[in-house]
């Protein structure tokens, strides 16, 4: 490898839309002075929505879009068409990002021998899936097929995004396992300090005893919007609830923060304003449903953006969440389930939450992106 003349080509199986982790990576590949390009493939059409303007001058990007319904034929056409565009690269390094674009690295690495395959696992791939039918079993055996047969010739390292599935990976395969979790890359704000361009309560005109709760990314249904909505429907009207992202549940969103005095939306914003939103508010959510092994084991990036925004977190009584909450003091645990999460959100005080928001500020000093950023240096051996 020429030093300052490396080649990283990078695949994802989604847009490129809202790829915070990947611009992480991306920027902190490029700040080292190493890199003569780093090229990014991604499946679908380009939008106006897509501006890469914010990320380093070395990297470019190639959206592929597959016009397939089927999403197994999808995935498969997505694959070949990628494939047919990076076979000829003379690339270092490869470092696909899910378990559906490993085999294109595979692939690549028949062809060019001496490239280091990075398997990037934003998620326990295997265990991502809720089994509530065959397609579930079928598409859960075959990522688990991939992964077992690729392991053991292509793969050189391996990023994760918590502690507990990088012993899962280390106790299945005989491979280099690092942490890189999803810090977000931001300057740490202190709540209390927002902006008034970005205040929940200017926007929303709310009092400024009342408790303000947020919830920011999809909108979905896996992420426990709708019970969320429930929840806040008929609580006492002191406690706020802000909802600010996109999704398949934006609409029921909007419904009822019509009817509901307490209940408030925002579309999605730029990136680097998430903080400063998110900083005006008292706690925010991170539940998901007990429905997989991802999910207990997994690390959100949201969860990291509350605490680099000063405010605690009411989060899944889950291994990597709870241990952060019980380890800083910083949130409160629930069950995932309509009750607990009622019953938590009527008992929080002010005094309490003022409390947990000191401890979520004290724990920034110990998230730093460039900590888990080295991290992934030692992954690539650079």
């Amino acid at each position: 490898m020429a030093e300052n003349n490396l080649v990283a080509i990078h695949i994802l199986h989604n847009n490129l839309l809202n790829a915070s982790r990947l611009k992480k990576e991306v920027t902190s590949l490029s700040e080292t002075g190493k890199f003569q390009k780093i090229i990014v493939f991604g499946m679908g059409a380009k939008t106006p929505k897509h501006d890469f303007s914010a990320y380093p001058k070395n990297a470019e990007f190639h959206l592929i879009d597959v016009n397939v319904s089927n999403p197994i034929f999808k995935k498969m056409v997505y694959g070949y068409r990628c494939y047919k565009q990076i076979k000829n690269i003379k690339a270092d390094f490869v470092q696909p990002h899910s378990v559906e674009t490993l085999p294109i690295a595979a692939f690549y690495k028949l062809k060019h021998k001496s490239t280091k395959v990075i398997y990037d696992a934003h998620e326990l791939e295997t265990k991502k899936r809720p089994l509530k039918n065959w397609k579930d079993y079928v598409m859960t055996f075959m990522f688990m097929l991939i992964e077992r047969i690729l392991f053991r010739r292509f793969i050189d390292a391996q990023l994760v995004v918590s502690a507990n599935i990088k012993k899962w990976y280390e106790k299945r395969f005989n491979h280099s396992v690092y942490l890189v979790r999803n810090i977000s890359s931001q300057k740490p704000l202190q709540a209390g300090t927002e902006n008034p361009e970005f205040s929940y309560r200017k926007i929303f005109k709310i009092e400024k005893e009342d408790l303000i709760f947020v919830y920011t990314g999809a909108m979905e249904t896996a992420r426990n919007t709708d019970l969320l909505l429930e929840v806040f429907k008929d609580m006492q009207p002191n406690k706020h609830l802000v909802l600010m992202g996109s999704g398949r549940l934006v609409e029921k969103a909007i419904q009822y923060a019509e009817q509901c005095p307490n209940i408030h939306f925002l579309p999605s914003v730029p990136m680097e304003d998430i903080l400063h939103y998110t900083s005006s508010a008292d706690i925010g959510f991170s539940i998901l449903r007990d429905s997989n092994l991802n999910h207990r084991y997994c690390l959100p990036n949201k969860f990291f953006e509350y605490m680099l925004a000063g405010i605690p977190v009411m989060a899944s009584d889950f291994e990597e969440m709870g241990f952060y909450i019980d380890k800083y003091k910083c949130g409160v645990k629930v069950k995932p389930e309509f009750g607990s999460i009622r019953e938590a959100v009527a008992a929080l005080t002010k005094e309490q939450v003022n409390e947990m928001k000191k401890n979520a500020v004290a724990m920034q000093a110990d998230f730093d992106w460039k900590n888990e950023a080295k991290e992934m240096f030692k992954a690539y051996g650079i």
